[in-house]
């Protein structure tokens, strides 16, 4: 098993060029097949999205392939956040850190200057075999306040299985499942 890690940087709602969104995305699409063309490479995704994804798009049911039900953004899904729904949906991956129930201070990943707010605009994503195996996914406070950063740390920890046996295991006993 590989374990490939793609890291992205999406352009700004408040960017007003498409082609510079749908750039990053065609490009991002672009490295995951490449990705997938080898069945051992196993794919995370993760970024900073400059994505908000709101209570309502989770509780439209369009989206339930993608979202878990810890997504609780009180604002609404941007421009962005509809790019990043419908890139999950098309390559079949699912957002980790809408999965776990966690208290919102453990959610929001980014501090606006503007609005004086913080939102979770940075996501992980991955696919079907690495979802058996995660056990958490949450913001932490503590690191940031040593940089000088509006961002949080956002960790997602996983325990991967250490012989083939372990795996088979894994997957009998049901492997990943979502937090009720």
């Amino acid at each position: 098993m590989w374990l490939s890690i793609l890291n992205g940087y999406a352009p700004c709602d408040s960017i007003k060029s498409e082609t510079a969104k749908l750039s990053f995305y065609s490009a991002l699409s672009k490295a995951k097949k490449k990705l997938d063309e080898t069945p051992k490479f196993k794919t995370i995704v993760l970024g900073d999205f400059n994505a908000t994804i709101s209570t309502q798009s989770k509780e439209s049911g369009v989206w339930d392939a993608v979202l878990g039900h810890n997504n609780s953004d009180r604002m609404d899904t941007t421009g962005n956040g509809e790019r990043l729904l419908a890139w999950c949906l098309k390559a079949k991956m699912k957002i980790v850190n809408t999965i776990y129930r966690t208290k919102r201070i453990h959610r929001e990943t980014w501090f606006n200057s503007i609005i004086k707010r913080w939102k979770r605009i940075d996501y992980i994503c991955t696919s079907g075999w690495v979802l058996k195996f995660l056990r958490s996914c949450r913001v932490y406070t503590e690191p940031s306040k040593l940089f000088d950063t509006d961002h949080r740390l956002l960790v997602m920890n996983i325990l991967f299985p250490t012989s083939k046996r372990s795996v088979k295991l894994s997957l009998l006993k049901g492997g990943y499942k979502e937090p009720k």
